[in-house]
């Protein structure tokens, strides 16, 4: 599918709002997550496939932490991108040796990051509507090197009922593990592992990939 053949069918996400919204929360925003080990394992879990020196990028890099900086440690060429500047301003000073921009995921097509040889999503893609989620992996697909991979991290929803999060409402794209296999073949992806946590309030999904 090209991108004059996407069809939308869904309202855009209202990429601002999310900043400044995202932008209130940068102070005490790893306070609020707290120990993300299930995260923590879908990271070491790209580390052990990829050689040291390897190109990443971190879509929806917030502060940095933990990703960026587990990368980092690793020995990866991280560049992490994210709407909101309040959260990179955090991240650089946290992590100075990855590079950061601030870029909307569906803004990927418009500049050239050069290859990547993987990249991951933790969480950063649960406010785009479903049509836009779709694109969004397209997108993340045509940046990838042949036979990079891909981990993304989503919050397991069966319906798409109000939800809220962090003082925000919004709305979630259904996500289970029929349609996250879905879409990610559909984007061109193979599918290599579906990873299912047991964390409250809602249970996780780790897609693991390659292009």
């Amino acid at each position: 599918m090209t991108e004059t053949d996407v069809q939308y069918t869904e309202h855009p996400p209202d990429s601002r709002a999310l900043a400044e919204y995202a932008d209130s929360l940068a102070p005490g925003y790893e306070a609020m997550v707290g120990e993300t080990p299930d995260q923590v394992r879908a990271g070491e879990r790209l580390i052990e496939q990829l050689p040291a020196g390897s190109r990443v990028l971190d879509i929806g890099a917030g502060t940095g932490r933990p990703t960026a900086e587990q990368l980092v440690a690793a020995g990866m060429e991280v560049v992490g991108i994210d709407i909101s500047s309040g959260m990179l301003d955090i991240a650089r000073r946290q992590v100075p040796a990855a590079e950061f921009r601030q870029l909307d995921v569906l803004d990927l097509d418009e500049v050239d990051l050069g290859g990547f040889d993987a990249a991951v999503a933790f969480f950063s893609l649960l406010a785009l509507p479903a049509d836009y989620f779709r694109d969004a992996l397209r997108k993340i697909h045509r940046q990838l090197l042949p036979g990079a991979r891909l981990v993304l991290g989503m919050n397991e929803h069966h319906d798409n009922n109000l939800v809220e999060r962090f003082g925000r409402k919004y709305t979630p794209t259904v996500c289970t593990f029929g349609t996250l296999d879905r879409d990610a073949r559909a984007a061109g992806f193979v599918v290599d592992a579906i990873v299912h946590e047991r964390v409250e309030p809602l249970p996780h999904l780790f897609l693991h990939a390659h292009r």
